[in-house]
């Protein structure tokens, strides 16, 4: 029986998940689960991290979703393949020697 109402509750959550996909603009809960963080971790990125974030009427604090993927894809780490490519484009490249 737990399986089940466990099974029941992952349901629910992806469905939530998959509505606030859809949505352009997110709050601050639907932004959080989103993400996969926790509402006070968003908070703070928002300050610090200079996430942007909407805030009409002076109260609810909102999300664009596209503004959200952005700074998901800043922090873009390259791979060992990708790392190795940029040091043998440098290495390879002619030297010029500038004269002053």
């Amino acid at each position: 029986m737990d399986f089940i109402l466990d099974k029941l509750l992952e349901l629910e959550s992806l469905l939530k998940m998959q509505g606030s996909c859809q949505k352009e603009y997110l709050t601050m809960k639907e932004a959080a689960e989103y993400l996969q963080l926790s509402e006070s971790f968003l908070y703070k990125l928002k300050g610090e991290e200079g996430l942007t974030y909407y805030k009409p009427g002076g109260k609810k604090i909102y999300f664009k979703k596209s503004d959200l993927d952005s700074w998901v894809e800043k922090g873009k780490v390259d791979c060992d393949f990708e790392i190795e490519q940029s040091i043998e484009d440098y290495i390879s490249r002619p030297n010029k020697i500038y004269a002053a």
